[in-house]
């Protein structure tokens, strides 16, 4: 709900819902061809809203507390929350919101160095992907090997970084050596970096492991491997596609998982056999089917807490900001996330006044 006059009332909240007015929030975009899908099987929810176009609305958003229900506990006026909403939710381009307090996670601060706005949301999405990935679909252990596909987009360089600070060895692919350097400038650790534009990925990943695999591989973005490394371009490349999904079956080591952002993957007789030589799994990742299900909610926000607390304690870099917009400006935000090149390596963050 927004209102220009709503700071200056005070709005009736029932139970456990908070009054946030939203200072930053993050753009992105999200496959609407999965909204129809959820309408016809019924799932989770009928009331999304559907469109044939990518939906890039700001989901994930930092804000603070203005007002509290009775019954809310765990927040006062003035906390500074983040919150990420699922997609049976409004977006959160207005300037004010009212939110269940079960929802919402409080910004840790350090009284030194308080988390702004634009850090704490930044993280977010590319965070909760690469936790669920890592820590619950894989299981990450000290000691796994993870390939991490398009390493140098904002997904790839937080989930490297947590794989490594969980005790994982990563190896980071690339898609050319412009990203390689972006990636070498961000991630500042030692990690095997393969330029996929000039090597060849089963090869090094063998030479890496010593002929065993990989325990995980992890593709973070569902269109990265339709890039044709001659010319950048996003093409449908079948022959490119299947060389590719090939060798990433053959990096696999025994009792290993494969994690996809792909919703239409197809896996053929050939390669289910490969799979189940392997006693290897494909998971797939839509961290929204985590949002969306009650079930999951207490994991969600301990993810999300401890995501904030490791970038509190410098623990872990947030991606880069490729571009900063007013919520006035939504139709150019939009523009600028789907077509110009350097949103692939940074956030698009959207605000009601300019952060500091």
């Amino acid at each position: 709900m927004a209102s220009s006059n709503i700071t200056q009332q005070r709005i009736r909240l029932i139970e456990n819902e908070v009054l946030i007015k939203v200072q930053a929030l993050c753009l992105s975009e999200i496959d609407a061809t999965l909204f129809g899908h959820f309408h016809q099987h019924q799932i989770f929810t009928k009331n999304l809203i559907f469109s044939n176009s990518l939906q890039t609305w700001g989901f994930e958003i930092s804000a603070t507390v203005e007002q509290i229900g009775p019954e809310v506990l765990n927040f006062t006026i003035g906390d500074h929350v983040v919150c990420f909403r699922p997609l049976d939710c409004t977006a959160g381009t207005s300037e004010h919101l009212i939110q269940r307090d079960c929802c919402l996670v409080r910004v840790p601060q350090i009284q030194c160095k308080p988390l702004g706005h634009q850090e704490a949301v930044i993280a977010l999405r590319p965070g909760l992907r690469s936790y669920i990935a890592l820590q619950y679909l894989h299981r990450i252990t000290a000691g796994d090997t993870i390939l991490i596909l398009d390493a140098a987009s904002p997904n790839g360089f937080i989930a490297a970084q947590l794989a490594t600070i969980w005790g994982a060895k990563v190896i980071a692919a690339v898609n050319n050596e412009s990203e390689a350097e972006i990636f070498k400038n961000l991630i500042k650790k030692s990690i095997k970096i393969i330029d996929l534009s000039c090597e060849k990925l089963i090869d090094i990943v063998l030479e890496e492991t010593n002929q065993i695999g990989v325990d995980c591989i992890l593709e973070p973005e569902a269109s990265w491997w339709l890039i044709n490394q001659k010319n950048n371009q996003k093409i449908f490349n079948d022959e490119f596609a299947f060389d590719l999904q090939q060798q990433i079956l053959r990096c696999l080591a025994i009792n290993s998982t494969w994690i996809t952002t792909r919703p239409n993957l197809q896996i053929d007789p050939p390669e289910s056999q490969i799979l189940f030589s392997k006693s290897a799994s494909i998971s797939f990742l839509f961290e929204q089917s985590w949002l969306l299900a009650g079930s999951q909610q207490g994991r969600v926000l301990h993810m999300i807490d401890d995501l904030l607390t490791k970038i509190v304690k410098q623990e872990l870099i947030i991606p880069p900001l490729a571009a900063q917009f007013l919520t006035t400006q939504l139709d150019i935000a939009f523009n600028f996330l789907i077509n110009d090149p350097s949103s692939k390596y940074g956030r698009v963050i959207v605000s009601h006044a300019p952060l500091q």
